[in-house]
């Protein structure tokens, strides 16, 4: 006022303006916190997808290092004697491959012996079952997983029909390149008339490659977000569809088929972490362990249906090159899945989700099936 005095509604309304601005500004930190630890999270999520698979194959040249050193120090005059002929004879099998592959074995043990024992559960509901006999028990486990599978195959194709589509592009790649990956040794044998010492050198180089491709992508693909990922994806995608095309058309001196060992070594092993690293970007917190088990299953359970293409082809022609070329089919319906991908609708997908207006009725579909399971948990334990 004129005489200096401040109005009680002034006070008022000055008040609640600095509440409402204080109440902004800490929603907006809240917000950029999320938004950090959202970023770190996916940061790290794909780091680990590279660098496991890295381990892995770091691991395998180790090994295959180990086993050429035990059989040329075995058999110092001729090292290529101690491996196994073509013809297959058993009695042929030199005492320092034996000696190789137990090594391998020994590791193997070893490792995986390590590794369970270092593994750490987290607690959780008590299974749905009461005092059932082993082989009750194991149907009830699989008839609760195929269930659980197919409420998450109907989450996703109501509330995030995006993901379906990675999964199905999923499918066909693996399919073309698991065929590609197993059949190669056989290809090369049929066609170049590669010895055991080509199969060894290719399994070396092949792991080198792998982890070198792997360790160099691992930095770059950890900082990518949203379509930038996604083109990454699709352009590493896009490449394999040389290799089945080569391997048909080409392939007739030995320097092609390391050749492509290098290159396939450097770029093939990224796709499945890439894929892992696009698929959390876009999976919807608290549905990770089911919906990473579908991917899984969608990864692996496939592959023999190229196998299958291949056996009918080469029963039909009596050459593999036919039936490597139809690999190439697998990737080109890959290629146009994947490329009816929507990221931005797909994260859309996953916000919605996470907020809660999915639910139907104040009840979510796999809330529904947790209830479900604790009922059954409940029912049990009170019978007994």
């Amino acid at each position: 006022t004129a005489n200096g005095c401040v109005e009680p509604n002034g006070l008022d309304s000055s008040a609640s303006g600095n509440g409402k601005e204080r109440a902004d500004a800490e929603a907006a930190a809240a917000a950029d916190r999320d938004a950090a630890v959202s970023k770190t999270r996916q940061e790290v999520a794909s780091e680990l997808a590279f660098f496991a698979p890295a381990l892995g194959f770091g691991s395998l040249t180790l090994v295959v290092c180990m086993q050429m050193g035990i059989i040329f120090s075995y058999n110092k005059e001729d090292a290529k004697d101690d491996l196994p002929r073509q013809a297959g004879d058993p009695d042929n099998v030199g005492g320092g491959l034996r000696i190789a592959i137990l090594t391998a074995g020994l590791w193997a043990l070893v490792c995986c012996f390590l590794g369970l024992r270092g593994l750490r559960t987290r607690p959780g509901r008590p299974l749905p079952f009461g005092n059932e006999s082993h082989s009750t028990l194991g149907a009830s486990m699989s008839k609760l997983g195929f269930r659980r599978t197919l409420m998450t195959v109907r989450m996703l194709r109501a509330q995030s029909p995006e993901l379906p589509k990675l999964m199905l592009g999923q499918i066909f790649s693996t399919t073309g390149n698991g065929t590609m990956v197993t059949s190669f040794v056989v290809f090369v044998q049929r066609e170049l008339n590669a010895d055991n010492v080509d199969i060894v050198i290719i399994v070396l180089v092949g792991s080198m490659s792998a982890c070198l491709g792997l360790l160099l992508l691992m930095p770059i693909v950890k900082r990518l977000h949203g379509k930038e990922l996604y083109r990454m994806f699709m352009a590493l995608k896009a490449v394999t569809l040389v290799w089945p095309v080569w391997l048909a058309l080409g392939f007739t001196q030995k320097w092609e088929m390391f050749a492509l060992v290098v290159i396939g070594g450097v770029l093939n092993p990224s796709l499945l972490p890439t894929v892992r690293s696009i698929f959390q970007q876009t999976c919807p917190h608290g549905y990770e362990a089911s919906m990473f088990s579908l991917l899984g299953i969608c990864t692996v359970a496939f592959v023999w249906i190229g196998s299958a293409v291949l056996a009918m082809f080469l029963s039909a022609t009596g050459n593999m090159r036919w039936g490597i070329l139809a690999q190439a089919s697998f990737t080109v319906v890959a290629l146009w899945i994947f490329s009816s991908f929507d990221f931005k609708k797909a994260q859309e997908d996953r916000a919605r989700i996470e907020s809660g207006e999915h639910e139907v009725d104040g009840v979510g579909e796999f809330d529904e099936l947790r209830a479900e399971s604790q009922d059954s948990s409940l029912t049990s334990r009170d019978s007994r």
